[in-house]
């Protein structure tokens, strides 16, 4: 009976109690959807962008702006937009402080998740080692690759360098046809979203290197090349054809345009060769003359023309000898002046004209 009794006075708590407490956590939802309401903002639970923008608006009567606390830290004033400084992987939290309408003073906290981005998936290249799978991604963090098809599915993993560059080879045997391959990231125990899936052609894919078949060395002799290849050649490749024509044709007009420049030096060592002969040396001092200068100047001699020159110079040496000052005339000839000391007619001189 007791045990009956303690059971329904339980049962009767839970039912008294559960309607208040549902009714508190509505009313708490209502309060936070009621602020942001007032502020007039919306952020998401999770977001890949670490530098969210925030809009919001201030209620309060006198503007007295808004304030945000980061993970618990101290309050700054903030602007309407507002970047959120670059935030690390993982959880945090964004408490707002302000007035309302009333100027009553409000929080409202809210939380944000922030994930690594979606990796960057380029163009697999097939060869026979395998599949090679290659990409971008956060740098020290894992991605997980996924390729499916109708009947297999693939999942593995690479770690992302420093750089942020990943790769990955696939070297099991796979059925050949078309796939969809894609990827996420993870990092600090948080996922990013599936990147943009790729398709992928694996029909074409080569075995492996033991099952090819070993192929000669390739060879090449002018006694084997008959006339069946040379018109294979020049119908298959008309390209390598007129290549082939070009470089002949260049190399024709080179070994021209050499032999005429070898030939023109040789005609102009010939031809100064034939003026040493026949032109006779001059000295050192001596200016060379032209014909037009030859026959203008007389006093040259067109064979000799150092001859003359000397002795044009030897009669200009005595012309310049023959001249005497007016001094040395006064002292030679002052026996035949007719006229005194004081400038006039000596005796002797009248005498002499007497007699005549």
């Amino acid at each position: 009976m007791k045990l009956k009794k303690i059971t329904l006075l339980l049962l009767l708590c839970f039912a008294f109690f559960l309607p208040f407490n549902t009714f508190a956590q509505d009313g708490s939802e209502k309060t936070k959807s009621s602020l942001e309401d007032m502020l007039d903002l919306e952020i998401p639970e999770i977001t890949d962008n670490p530098s969210l923008i925030i809009n919001f608006s201030d209620p309060s009567k006198e503007k007295s702006g808004v304030e945000l606390s980061l993970d618990e830290k101290e309050f700054i004033k903030i602007e309407s937009p507002f970047t959120l400084p670059a935030l690390s992987i993982g959880d945090h939290s964004l408490t707002f402080r302000f007035l309302d309408q009333y100027d009553v003073s409000q929080t409202l906290t809210k939380n944000l998740i922030i994930t690594p981005r979606p990796p960057v998936l380029n163009t697999p290249i097939i060869n026979n080692d395998g599949i090679n799978f290659t990409g971008r991604a956060l740098a020290g963090s894992e991605i997980t690759l996924i390729l499916n098809s109708n009947n297999k599915m693939i999942v593995k993993q690479a770690e992302v360098d420093q750089d942020g560059l990943w790769t990955l080879t696939l070297t099991e045997e796979i059925p050949q046809g078309l796939y969809t391959f894609s990827a996420f990231t993870k990092k600090y125990g948080y996922s990013s979203e599936l990147a943009e899936p790729l398709i992928l052609d694996v029909s074409e894919r080569k075995i492996d290197d033991s099952n090819t078949e070993t192929t000669n060395p390739i060879h090449f002799a002018f006694k084997d090349f008959t006339r069946e290849d040379f018109n294979q050649l020049t119908t298959n490749h008309i390209d390598l054809l007129v290549l082939s024509i070009a470089l002949f044709l260049i190399g024709l007009l080179l070994g021209i345009l050499l032999f005429s420049v070898s030939k023109k030096k040789e005609e102009n060592r010939v031809v100064k060769e034939v003026e040493k002969k026949f032109v006779k040396p001059t000295s050192e001092n001596e200016k060379s003359l032209t014909l037009l200068e030859k026959l203008k100047d007389k006093t040259v001699n067109i064979e000799n023309p150092s001859v003359l020159k000397e002795e044009k110079k030897t009669d200009e040496s005595v012309k310049e000898k023959k001249v005497i000052s007016k001094v040395d005339f006064l002292e030679n000839f002052k026996s035949h002046d007719p006229d005194n000391e004081k400038g006039k007619e000596s005796e002797d001189s009248k005498e002499e004209k007497k007699s005549k």
